[in-house]
């Protein structure tokens, strides 16, 4: 499963049969799946109209110079949007922030083939639901491309106050769907965000496209 599904240890984990157990109450008689949003089905503008939006060649101009720890406490929901552009730059500069906050949202958008495949999981009846670290804006990316049409935004960091890949918001995600462990299988870009889950016992797919990702999603025996 991409990153993670090439080890031994993650077949063996897709090829064992759902079952009953202590841990989480009984299985579904098909898996959960359980998916990250930005640049696993949404593309992110972060990483390139941000920083041409803000006059600079490259992402990598702008991490010495943002508040990383203020991002990070937005997406926890700790602080608003406002809060967020006060503290965007560690320097407290003036600037359009607000304009930035709109350009995102006209920039969100399926990647390529993804909501066929997620309509197509739909519609055989898997249930899936979104774990995503993302601030409040997550209501306009819905808003936009109605993902709930496919999915529920049961898991958003904003509202739970924790972001992955913390050991606990996989165990939040497993006792609300009061399921096994082994019966989600979670589909994430990061490799570490994939690493935390398949240690809680989940099933991961490292997304690479959507090539890859049915290849993977066969692993776990889900046809798409």
């Amino acid at each position: 499963m991409g990153h993670i599904s090439r080890s031994k240890r993650a077949v063996r984990q897709c090829a064992s049969p759902l079952r009953a157990t202590k841990e989480g109450g009984k299985a579904p008689s098909r898996p959960i799946i359980v998916w990250d949003v930005m640049s696993t089905l949404v593309y992110d503008p972060f990483f390139v109209e941000v920083p041409k939006f803000l006059g600079m060649k490259s992402v990598n101009e702008l991490y010495p110079i943002k508040d990383g720890e203020a991002w990070l406490a937005f997406e926890r929901g700790e602080i608003c949007e406002g809060e967020l552009l006060r503290d965007f730059f560690l320097d407290r500069r003036e600037w359009d922030g607000k304009g930035m906050v709109q350009m995102l949202g006209e920039e969100y958008r399926w990647l390529p083939g993804v909501e066929d495949m997620v309509r197509s999981l739909s519609e055989q009846g898997y249930e899936m639901h979104i774990l995503s670290n993302y601030p409040v804006w997550w209501s306009t990316i819905e808003e936009k491309l109605r993902l709930s049409r496919y999915m529920q935004w049961s898991f958003v960091s904003c509202q739970e106050g924790m972001r992955k890949p913390d050991a606990r918001i996989y165990q939040l995600v497993a006792d609300r769907l009061a399921v096994p462990p082994s019966s989600i299988i979670f589909v994430d870009d990061s490799p570490s965000n994939v690493d935390a889950a398949v240690a809680m016992g989940w099933k991961g797919c490292v997304f690479e496209g959507v090539e890859r990702l049915q290849s993977d999603l066969l692993e776990c025996g889900v046809q798409v």
